[in-house]
């Protein structure tokens, strides 16, 4: 039973690692198509600045993916140890079965190339901004769709395009949302000036669109995940599936509140500086990493 327990941890905490990436990742190209288009905008072509923003943008896409491929090789280790290593050691052969002979295996090295094809996109849009930027695009779509190969809606799920259609859909409105937050908290709510403040106002402004689209794409894919995965209403608290994606339900709706709390009220306030919407957005995202680690964990449950 404790090696069980080590192993559905070790699954667990790679997923939820993976999934912090992944949607840092899409955030980040996000924000530089949208947050930082409409700074553009208003900034009269300010090259000098929107250059060095770019190549920040650029760094922590490069973080983000160089820490999503180094977390997928730890999920190879884990999945390997959870099929294999309650019997016997992990060993390199171990390692190739899972990789050549499994489903899982199959999707993993999807999401590997797509992870090292990121690293290498965002290290180009430091160099040569635009065609980087554009492939970035690519990579970040890649990303998204990759994510759900190696979960329920390849392995329970039936039809299965189906179910990873939505999947995508899921995890693409969560980075969209929470990912671009993330770098927007990181990168863009710094400066007490007027000229940040100005900067910082366009940001959010424009922001609060694509938050709301991310969220509402987050939703619906997500009713539509519990009608595919559960036969009837009463599994949502009859199974430890439906318990624990009832508990993911809630998570979210009060991520969601924050959210609605920072548009109506904080960012009215953007007049006496960043801080108090930083604090905000900061409380926002560490319930969204709860979510995300609930998360990890349905994706290891049966779907009864």
């Amino acid at each position: 039973m404790a090696g069980e327990t080590l192993a559905f941890t070790y699954l667990a905490a790679g997923r939820w690692l993976a999934y912090l990436c992944s949607l840092a990742l899409i955030g980040t190209v996000s924000y530089r198509f949208v947050v930082l288009s409409a700074v553009r905008s208003q900034r009269d072509g300010n090259a000098d600045w929107m250059a060095a923003a770019e190549r920040r943008a650029a760094t922590v896409g490069i973080a983000a993916a160089g820490l999503l491929a180094a977390v997928q090789l730890w999920r190879l280790y884990a999945q390997a140890y959870s099929i294999f290593g309650l019997d016997e050691p992990v060993t390199w052969s171990v390692i190739r079965i899972v990789v050549r002979d499994t489903q899982w295996g199959a999707g993993w090295t999807i999401q590997l190339g797509v992870a090292v094809f990121a690293i290498t996109v965002c290290v180009a849009a430091k160099v040569r901004p635009r065609p980087g930027w554009a492939l970035a695009v690519v990579a970040a779509f890649g990303v998204g769709a990759a994510l759900p190969l190696t979960g329920h809606a390849v392995s329970q799920a039936s039809p299965v395009w189906a179910s990873v259609a939505v999947q995508v859909g899921h995890v693409l409105g969560a980075g969209v949302w929470l990912g671009t937050l993330f770098v927007l908290a990181v990168l863009g709510l710094s400066g007490r000036d007027a000229d940040a403040k100005q900067r910082i106002r366009a940001m959010v402004e424009a922001f609060s669109p694509v938050a709301l689209l991310g969220g509402g794409i987050l939703a619906a894919t997500g009713l539509i995940t519990a009608v595919l995965y559960l036969d009837a209403v009463g599994d949502l608290w009859g199974t430890t599936y439906g318990l624990t994606l009832l508990l993911k339900i809630l998570l979210v709706g009060t991520v969601a509140g924050v959210g609605a709390y920072n548009w109506r009220k904080v960012k009215p306030t953007l007049g006496e500086g960043p801080n108090r919407l930083k604090r905000s957005a900061g409380l926002e995202l560490a319930l969204a990493g709860v979510v995300l680690a609930v998360t990890a964990v349905l994706v290891a449950l049966a779907l009864e």
